[in-house]
């Protein structure tokens, strides 16, 4: 598959994160060859895949050819996260709030749909915010994952923004952090219902605690002895 095809087929869903695995492989090989304009029109999901991949420093390449917006300062404000430069961090999101919140307005007279998105948006960089309290106010942390749960089970059940909204939590805390396995595994069974099944199954991985099956008596003497 060529990168420009995965390029069309990438908007066409738009973005869906269970695609991002084959998409994050395909930008790897094949970004260095692309000129600039062909980097600017792929940016948007290149990016997108490598946050979700929790590959930093190709995200950090990658938003340089993003077109300015939202997205953009938001993936500038998570990569900000992710080395603790929180007074950056801050700008960048101050600065996608102006835009979301201009863009609810305009969204407000089009259509259910569109006003959606785009208040799943403003909920995405409150939460940003609220990773940044997470990691610098201790004392506040059993309150945010309180409020993180019950927006959660508030908001629309879209497989898209759950996944998106997992991926900033896990930049505070892990996904096997009690108060928010079970919105993990909410999102599991919606990305399964979706046909995500890949996705699906790495949710649970995730939530699921890593546990080495025991070792008979045999097998042990049988290594010892070894």
């Amino acid at each position: 598959m060529s990168i420009r095809n995965q390029t069309g087929r990438s908007n066409a869903i738009d973005h869906a994160l269970g695609e991002f695995q084959s998409g994050y492989e395909l930008v790897q090989n094949h970004f260095e060859s692309l000129n600039d304009d062909q980097r600017q029109k792929t940016a948007h999901w290149a990016t997108a895949a490598a946050w979700h991949q929790r590959d930093f420093q190709a995200m950090a390449d990658y938003v340089n050819f993003h077109p300015r917006g939202t997205s953009k300062s938001s993936y500038k404000a998570i990569l900000d996260i992710n080395t603790g430069n929180y007074s950056s961090a801050c700008a960048h999101i101050a600065k996608a709030q102006t835009i979301s919140y201009d863009e609810l307005q305009t969204h407000l007279g089009i259509g259910p749909q569109l006003s959606i998105k785009s208040l799943a948006k403003t909920e995405v960089l409150a939460e940003l915010e609220e990773v940044i309290q997470y990691k610098t106010q201790g004392d506040s942390r059993e309150q945010i994952l309180r409020f993180w749960s019950q927006r959660f089970r508030r908001s629309h059940a879209n497989a898209n923004t759950w996944l998106k909204r997992l991926q900033v939590w896990m930049l505070a805390c892990p996904p096997t952090t009690v108060e928010l396995q079970s919105c993990f595994l909410d999102c599991a069974k919606l990305c399964e219902s979706s046909g995500m099944h890949a996705t699906a199954k790495r949710l649970i991985n995730l939530v699921m605690p890593k546990v080495n099956p025991p070792v008979s008596k045999r097998d042990d003497e049988k290594k010892y002895h070894s």
